[in-house]
Order: structure tokens, then sequence, then C-alpha cells
């Protein structure tokens, strides 16, 4: 009878309390001390399972709450990493030639990148993140564009000189731009392959590919709404 006051004495014990105590009185001596004691020990094993079961639950509800949390922080994170995925996809197209690149276009995309580089530190300084290989992999995309920066200013330096040092300096550091969107692409779409597909996808299609066809679609639609009205 210890053993049910040291279950009484335990909140989370509480619910399987009466249904201890039945077996544990079930399993008193009735009739021969043998018996008694084979009951007791059934008693006994009976009692040990239901506290290690209840002692299960809290640990259940740990587990649960930790990937109920990862999955909002990761729900909050797709959204913004799919708009920034897009614009450096569009710094990559513009800097597919360099040779045509004119001073104005390498000042814009100066100006760009100021932009991307806030989106990721924005995403960086998101409270929680899903793990330590996200973080890695964020931080570098924010390294790359950095380092994209750098090379756009050295570039805009040299635009309109002649000497065929400079210019070559010019075209190999819009080059290396280039390989840095590239490089910050694939860091960005590792970063979120790191996420659970629960949250980076919407019925089966991903955020992005939903995001670019509902967006297309409507657009569409649009434009048809005023044909029809036209014709009207």
């Amino acid at each position: 009878m210890v053993l049910v006051h040291v279950i009484g004495q335990h909140e989370q014990f509480r619910t399987i309390k009466p249904l201890t105590v039945s077996y544990i009185r079930e399993a008193a001596p009735a009739g021969s001390s043998e018996s008694g004691l084979i009951g007791a020990t059934w008693g006994l094993v009976i009692a040990t399972a239901l506290l290690v079961f209840a002692a299960s639950i809290p640990l259940f509800r740990d587990a649960s709450d930790r990937r109920e949390r990862r999955r909002r922080i990761s729900a909050g994170l797709v959204p913004d990493m799919n708009i920034l995925r897009s614009r450096l996809a569009g710094g990559g197209r513009r800097l597919a030639d360099v040779r045509s690149l004119t001073d104005s276009a390498v000042e814009r995309q100066i100006n760009l990148v100021h932009g991307e580089l806030e989106m990721i530190s924005e995403i960086i300084d998101k409270g929680e993140r899903p793990s330590l290989l996200f973080v890695n992999e964020t931080y570098l995309v924010r390294h790359l564009l950095t380092q994209a920066h750098n090379e756009l200013e050295r570039a805009q330096e040299l635009t309109g000189k002649a000497d065929a040092n400079d210019i070559r300096t010019r075209d190999d550091a819009l080059l290396r731009t280039r390989n840095l969107y590239k490089a910050a692409l694939e860091s960005l779409d590792s970063a979120e392959r790191i996420l659970p597909a629960k949250v980076r996808n919407i019925k089966g299609e991903s955020f992005w590919d939903r995001f670019d066809r509902v967006a297309r679609e409507r657009e569409s639609a649009a434009a048809r709404s005023y044909v029809s009205t036209n014709n009207s």
C-alpha cells in the first residue's frame, strides 16, 4: 500500500490512482499465501506499467509542442525567402551579359543588392531559427551578397575607363558578381529545403509555384473582365 501512497502524491498520476488501487487490492492474499504473493506481484507489475505510461505523457506532449513551434517558425520564413529568391534570380538574369551593362545598370543593381541584403538580414533576425544548419545557410547568403555588393562598387568605379586593364578588371568584377548571385540563390534554396515539406508546399505545390501561377491567372482574368466590359 506504500506504492499507492507514492502514486497519490504526484499530480500527473492522480488520474490513474483509482485504477492502480483496484489492481493492488485485488492482488491482496485471498485463500493462500502463494496465490496472494502471485497476485501482489502482478499488481506491482501493472502499477509500474501505469507509472511508466503516465511519466511518458509529458515527453510526448513536449515533442508535439516542439514540432508545432518549428512549423510556425518555418511557415513565417517561407514567404520572405521566396520573394528574395525571385529577386536573386532576377539579378542573375540582369548580370548574364556583363559587357552590355551600363553605368546606370550597375548603379541600379547596387541599389537592388542593398534591398536584398536587408531582406536576408530580416530573415536571419526573425527570432528562433529551425536549426543551426539553417542559420549557416542564411548567413552564407548574406556573405555572398555582401561580396557581390563590393564587386559591383568596384565595377562602378571602373565604368567608362578606356584602359584595357581597367576594362578587364571591370568585366571580372561583374563576372564574379554574377557567380556570387548564383551561389547566393543556391544557398537560399538549400536553406529552404531544410524546412519541413508541409510548410514549403500548399496542397502539393511549392509556395513560389503557386504564387507565380495564381498571380498570372488573376492578371489574365482581370484582362478578360475588361475585354468583356468593353464588348458589352
